[in-house]
């Protein structure tokens, strides 16, 4: 059966996405404080992506910015989390992180996709709306920040900027700004150099023998020793494969698929863990359970992979959670749902800021 059917006879009222990757606008310098949008050389043949006032530019690698609720001002207290019945923060994680329901995103049509904040804008979020359907695309939302830089709502209508049919959990920046996302469930990557509101190359991930179809897509953290390699992740299989990408000037040549391991629960989306976030004492990966109701995180070994003996849930109970996404400014994770209605996006609060982003190059 697949997922858009299994989709339409979920009887919960709330069918959630969370959306992945971090933000990056590659340029041509970056500045020691990370103030500035910049690209550097990092570890492993890759690119690092400094957005955002995320630490020091010049090595790629920042580790900077507040640690949760005990890095923070006084002045920065933390949300009480939502009451909701089918909501539920595992006991290892909920006295350390608290969730919020922001609701629907004006100007966006529902079946939300991922999300990723817009390169060099700290106050505008890229959605992607009409997820895995024909009519997907990409939308440009306003944000509200407090003094503490949390998301704490919208400003303004969105606006259509990316056709993107068929568009999924995952948006990602690449080397000079190309968009890059998985579509399900025809099993493509497609690519959007900087500038371009239509896709320039599309990969049929099938021929490289991926199965199922992608669902979500990453690129190792720059703390680890695969810094930059791509890593994709299918629905309804659970198979993670290892991707090589090869920029050729203005997209990315893919190749080379391998699955190294194969995940419980019907996964989608997935994000790494900010280093130094609380709970999480070694590096990290969170994946949405869509199948399973269920979000759960591993511990990640220097490849950037889920060692699956280290499962753990940072949510009991979550209405088909679909992704994942890490605001670089504030580290606030933010879920979008799909099929509920409305659509909304919850955001979860206590993560640290996340490093810039290493891609391919």
């Amino acid at each position: 059966m697949n997922r858009t059917l299994l989709r339409a006879l979920v009887p919960s009222a709330w069918l959630l996405v969370a959306c992945a990757g971090t933000a990056g606008d590659p340029g041509d310098d970056a500045d020691d404080d990370g103030d500035a949008v910049g690209a550097t050389s990092g570890d492993g043949g890759s690119a690092s992506i400094s957005v955002g006032n995320g630490g020091n530019g010049n090595d790629g690698v920042s580790l900077g910015g507040t640690t949760g609720s005990g890095g923070e001002p006084a002045n920065c207290p933390g949300d009480p989390s939502d009451v909701a019945p089918d909501v539920a923060m595992g006991a290892n994680f909920e006295a350390h992180y608290s969730w919020h329901d922001m609701g629907p995103v004006p100007g966006v049509p529902g079946r939300l996709g991922g999300c990723v904040l817009e390169a060099g804008n700290d106050d505008a979020l890229l959605i992607a709306g009409d997820s895995e359907a024909s009519t997907g695309a990409i939308y440009r939302i306003g944000i509200v920040r407090d003094a503490c830089k949390h998301i704490v709502g919208f400003s303004g209508s969105a606006t259509p900027v990316f056709t993107t049919p068929n568009v999924d959990a995952n948006l990602l920046y690449g080397t000079d700004g190309v968009m890059i996302y998985p579509q399900w469930p025809v099993n493509q990557i497609s690519q959007h150099p900087s500038g371009s509101a239509v896709a320039a190359t599309t990969t049929d991930m099938a021929t490289l023998g991926v199965e199922s179809s992608v669902s979500g897509l990453g690129f190792v953290p720059s703390y680890l020793a695969a810094a930059g390699s791509p890593r994709t992740l299918t629905w309804s299989i659970g198979n993670w494969y290892h991707l090589d990408f090869s920029y050729n000037g203005s997209t990315y040549d893919i190749s080379n698929a391998q699955v190294a391991v194969t995940l419980e629960g019907g996964p989608g989306g997935f994000a790494y863990v900010p280093p130094g976030s609380p709970g999480f004492p070694n590096p990290s990966i969170i994946v949405a359970e869509w199948s399973a109701h269920k979000v759960a995180t591993y511990d990640a070994d220097p490849q950037g992979d889920p060692i699956v003996a280290t499962r753990q849930e940072l949510f009991t109970a979550f209405p088909s959670p679909w992704g994942a996404y890490f605001d670089p400014v504030s580290g606030d994770y933010l879920f979008l749902t799909w099929g509920s209605v409305p659509d909304r996006v919850f955001v979860v609060r206590g993560f640290s800021k996340p490093p810039p982003v290493s891609v391919p190059k």
